[in-house]
């Protein structure tokens, strides 16, 4: 049997033209279902980075009133977050970045408890083997340092393991401990004189220290005492520890607080 030649070139462009029109078809239809599907899990399902703002925002955390509990609360007082204890609360501490809160509570010897924050999630636990009644973070937030104003130590644990890491002998009552800011030093106050403590190693580096005042855009080192007593610029080191009263409030961005909600 003889084919036409010209009937196979003219079946081809049809069947061509066919397949691209439905192609085109398809294609429309599945963008009109797809878009759609792809801008809600966009805009509804998942939160839209550029809605959240870059602003902290502050979430207050408390004892409760018998100490039982430290709260996590908003500006409104709705409590986002919330744990409990077996003996009351003795002093807490925020990390320097906001990252973990540190909680010792009043069992002899102590136990030292580290949550994250602001969600308040269990990390660690650890009972101490020496009496304290304060604790803090490091400036770098490496380290929890511990003391009172009844003892002459501070004992020194690592974050987040709250391994032990030292005991220093001050043979001075230690009557408050403050971190120097972003460095691996704390200062502690004595009847006497501020004391400059290295965390690596845990020892004096300075027994007559002086500390950073920020004046404008410059940063002075003045005798803490002068500057209290004389100029009258308070300093954490000389102010009333108000942790167990007012309690202590941290700053997230709107990321982080969405995730409480």
């Amino acid at each position: 049997m003889k084919i036409h030649q010209s009937v196979l070139p003219r079946i081809t462009r049809e069947t061509v033209q066919w397949i691209i029109r439905n192609l085109m078809i398809w294609l429309a239809l599945l963008l009109i279902g797809i878009v759609p599907l792809w801008w809600f899990s966009q805009s509804v399902i998942k939160p839209d980075s550029k809605s959240l703002s870059n602003e902290l925002i502050p979430i207050h955390f408390k004892t409760d009133a018998n100490g039982m509990g430290l709260k996590a609360l908003d500006s409104s007082g709705k409590i986002l977050a919330q744990a409990g204890f077996s003996v009351p609360v003795q002093h807490f501490s925020l990390s320097t970045d906001f990252s973990r809160i540190a909680v010792l509570d009043r069992h002899s010897p102590p136990n030292v408890f580290l949550y994250e924050l602001p969600s308040l999630k269990f990390i660690h636990q650890v009972q101490l083997t020496h009496p304290a009644e304060v604790v803090i973070f490091s400036g770098d937030s490496r380290f929890l340092a511990l003391s009172g104003p009844e003892y002459n130590t501070i004992d020194l644990l690592t974050v987040p393991e709250l391994e032990m890491k030292g005991h220093l002998e001050t043979g001075l009552s230690i009557m408050a401990i403050h971190p120097l800011e972003r460095s691996e030093f704390i200062l502690a106050r004595t009847p006497q004189s501020i004391l400059k403590i290295q965390t690596l190693p845990l020892e004096i580096t300075e027994e007559n220290a002086e500390i950073p005042l920020k004046l404008g855009d410059e940063i002075m080192m003045v005798d803490p005492y002068g500057m209290c007593s004389i100029h009258g610029i308070s300093h954490p080191l000389f102010e009333p520890d108000t942790t167990m009263t007012t309690g202590l409030t941290g700053y997230f961005t709107e990321a982080v607080f969405a995730g409480l909600r």
